[in-house]
């Protein structure tokens, strides 16, 4: 059975706004076809030709805040015009940012946001924007508590940008603590000692679980899982084409996951393997490499050819793991 590494060159547009998520509590016109919405789909509800959508951070600050509700007019992609605030779905997740930029390329209309790396980055390459057909509509109102504006009315007081610095500050401690501990288990993990300890201490209250999708067509396979003990579950494993989902929990609460699907690439069966975490506090015990041994031990099971993982360049610590279990550098790919 082969196992290879596919390196990245540079990172790739899934995944690359996951700090500025505006959020997911939507309210779609019947206009919009359900093949359209984001992946929450659970948080969709059809309302009276308009979209509420609810922010859930602070990336449009100072003009929406988190928590801020704002009304969205659907239009149609080549409507969009430059400075508006649009909602707009990429990589199975739903935006709201402002529109900087509009081109067209091969034909089809692209667009620009501010939360594009390539604007934070000052720079626009061609092809680097989003289909303009991933527009879902515009904002036309916003409200803040009793407080109801158009986008393009709010006045920026320096009564009003001291009191939203202020809650934004509140809003980041928490996430600042978080990173603050995450640095000091990072020093602690560099440690052999400090990861013989762990290992030692985490050993026998790992159990280990198996998930397959509810849904057969959903994407969030860690959501929508029926999950059973990984013994149990690899006594009926029969290698179904399809997603699945591993997870490591101690006390019932997951500490590390990984996700793996089953495909047939030119008569080749193929296991690609994605989502590999585990929890600042745990990793160093031994956990990552567990859940890839378990992948490993349900592919030799079914016979599978090649297992294939996709890592970015310069991420050293996941790519020494899959070295260790014997993984090799197989395609370098860009994107």
């Amino acid at each position: 059975m082969k196992k290879s590494i596919i390196i990245n060159e540079k990172y790739s547009n899934v995944g690359r706004r996951r700090w500025c998520t505006q959020g997911y509590n939507l309210e779609l016109s019947p206009d919009v076809s359900i093949v359209d919405l984001p992946r929450q789909i659970g948080e969709v509800l059809i309302h009276h030709g308009r979209i509420i959508f609810k922010a859930v951070s602070w990336c449009m600050f100072p003009v929406i805040w988190a928590g801020d509700i704002m009304d969205i007019e659907p239009i149609k992609p080549e409507d969009a015009k430059r400075g508006d605030i649009v909602l707009y779905k990429d990589a199975g997740r739903a935006y709201a940012h402002r529109l900087v930029k509009r081109y067209h390329e091969d034909g089809t209309l692209y667009i620009v946001t501010t939360g594009e790396k390539e604007y934070r980055e000052n720079r626009f390459d061609k092809g680097s924007g989003i289909s303009a057909d991933s527009i879902l509509g515009r904002v036309v109102e916003i409200r803040r508590g009793r407080l109801c504006f158009k986008p393009d009315e709010l006045k920026l007081t320096l009564r009003y940008l001291m009191k939203g610095r202020l809650k934004l500050l509140l809003w980041t401690f928490p996430c600042a603590i978080r990173q603050y501990v995450a640095k000091i288990f990072a020093r602690l993990q560099r440690f052999k000692l400090y990861r013989y300890f762990l290992k030692g201490v985490l050993n026998d209250k790992i159990e280990f679980f198996a998930g397959t999708p509810l849904i057969k067509s959903s994407k969030e396979i860690n959501k929508f899982c029926l999950y059973q003990r990984f013994c149990d579950f690899f006594k009926s494993f029969d290698g179904d084409k399809g997603l699945y989902h591993i997870t490591a929990r101690i006390n019932r609460k997951t500490v590390g996951s990984i996700s793996l699907s089953l495909d047939r690439i030119n008569n080749h069966r193929v296991c690609a393997l994605s989502n590999l975490i585990v929890k600042v506090p745990y990793r160093g015990g031994g956990i990552g490499r567990q859940l890839v041994e378990k992948v490993v031990y349900l592919c030799d099971k079914i016979d599978i050819d090649e297992i294939r993982v996709v890592l970015l360049e310069d991420n050293e610590i996941p790519e020494t793991l899959f070295k260790k279990l014997g993984f090799e550098i197989g395609v370098v790919k860009k994107i």
